[in-house]
């Protein structure tokens, strides 16, 4: 079957659409603690001209809807703008930024939106012919990925970043990242998405975008080093082979070190990670390592200087500073990863309070050679063992799906433990008859996780959120 990539151009708005709004003086976002975040959702039409955006329910073109929550600047948000893209594919930074891509409607005044760049997909142009749980499915020059979550679900993902200002950019901007996901039932499998957007109609399907703002980084401090010190959660997967799989997650904290060559100050790390390498699990294993700021501060290295796996890893700062991207440069290996920067987690006086409540897990990898998805939702509750002692549960419904083999919206049980300081723990699920134990650390405040599995024979990782 012959597929195309997804094109991109802007096209332009109707000519004064945004004059009466313009903000005789502007400046940049108000940026809350966390960033300012802007909730939308509305339909999108992808065929092979382009992305079309319009409200829903598709009637009306170039307009999106408010979603929820919406914060700083962004509060009061009512709707706003959307232009289409389409031409050539752009992966990166584009020839030049599409102003106001996007603006909103908020009670500070309308907010604009200039598209900078996009990021690269995360799939592979093999997987676009299958329709097996956990491929992912990126086409050749395309920032698009379609990941087949179970037999008949997608999910679609695109993302965008750029600045956001009230008013003129001249007087400042916000720099600000959007995600914009589509989760697709019908047709639901890659292929068919794929036929359906080469076909005369093309492929339509709801959409919801986060954007989020943060504020403006400044240049590199004097101490270069200080640009990543702090706590930061990761998750990384891929393979250290080409047919064995990995996957690994946990914290590290970034301070400054003293050489034991020269005595001269170095980056230092200490680790806290579970890994799985080629299907064979490390568990809360804690060493050291060492790190590099490149010297325009835009990124640098990572040496995990772990004894059950050593590997450096390259890395960029997006998300204001706040978030890195992952990149293996170890020899043979093909991974990457994702690190998000925050506080560290706090006990409450249970510390199994700190995961309960309800949670929406995604999962993915192989559990022994064959492709492994699981997304459900979880309840996490604290309680006694018949012992007396204090003991979380779980309670889970999920669809599972093993080489192929789906349950679907199955109810299952498990258990939960929180670590001594509180940072993360460990989950004892039993989804749809495979018994899992999976560790997981807290990042974004405590409201999301990273996991990876801790079983022999398996190697799957994946993230949850508070609902």
């Amino acid at each position: 079957m012959q597929t195309k990539a997804l094109k991109f151009r802007p096209l332009s708005l109707a000519t004064g659409l945004l004059a009466a709004a313009a903000l005789a003086r502007g400046a940049p976002l108000v940026i809350p603690a966390g960033g300012a975040v802007a909730n939308i959702n509305g339909c999108i039409l992808v065929n092979s001209s382009g992305i079309f955006f319009s409200n829903i329910p598709c009637t009306t073109p170039n307009v999106f809807a408010a979603g929820a929550p919406n914060s700083g600047s962004y509060t009061g948000l009512t709707g706003g703008t959307i232009k289409n893209l389409a031409g050539a594919p752009v992966v990166g930074n584009l020839p030049a930024p599409i102003v106001d891509f996007t603006t909103f409607n908020t009670s500070a005044g309308v907010i604009h939106f200039d598209l900078v760049s996009t990021d690269p997909g995360f799939g592979t142009t093999s997987a676009c012919t299958s329709n097996v749980p956990g491929s992912s499915c990126t086409l050749p020059g395309s920032p698009i990925t379609l990941t087949q979550v179970t037999s008949n679900r997608v999910s679609i993902t695109l993302g965008l970043n750029g600045n956001a200002y009230l008013g003129a950019s001249s007087t400042g901007t916000s720099p600000t990242g959007a995600l914009f996901t589509t989760q697709n039932l019908i047709p639901g499998t890659i292929t068919g998405i794929i036929a359906q957007v080469t076909s005369a109609q093309g492929f339509q399907d709801s959409y919801s975008a986060t954007f989020s703002s943060v504020s403006a980084p400044s240049t590199c401090p004097a101490n270069q080093l200080e640009t990543l010190f702090g706590s930061w959660t990761f998750v990384t997967n891929g393979f250290i082979t080409p047919t064995q799989p990995f996957a690994s997650a946990g914290v590290f904290t970034a301070t400054a070190g003293t050489s034991k060559i020269n005595n001269s100050v170095v980056g230092a790390l200490v680790i806290s990670n579970s890994a799985s390498r080629n299907r064979q699990v490390t568990r809360q294993e804690t060493d050291t390592g060492t790190f590099e700021i490149f010297p325009d501060c835009s990124g640098g290295t990572l040496h995990f200087d772990l004894s059950a796996n050593p590997m450096s890893f390259d890395f960029y700062f997006v998300n204001g500073g706040k978030e890195l991207s992952l990149l293996s440069i170890t020899g043979g290996a093909t991974i990457e990863g994702h690190a998000w920067l925050g506080p560290a987690n706090t006990c409450p006086a249970n510390p199994l309070d700190s995961f309960s409540g309800k949670w929406t897990f995604t999962l993915t990898g192989v559990e022994g050679a064959l492709p492994f998805g699981s997304i459900g939702i979880l309840t996490a509750s604290s309680g006694t063992s018949n012992l007396g002692l204090p003991a979380g549960a779980l309670q889970i419904v999920d669809d599972t799906s093993v080489g192929g083999q789906l349950s679907r919206q199955s109810p299952d049980s498990g258990k939960f433990q929180i670590l001594p300081d509180c940072s993360g723990g460990s989950l004892r699920l039993n989804l749809s008859g495979v018994p899992m134990t999976l560790d997981f650390w807290f990042f974004n405040g405590g409201s999301e996780i990273v996991l990876v599995g801790t079983d022999n024979g398996a190697t799957i990782s994946g993230r949850a959120r508070r609902t």
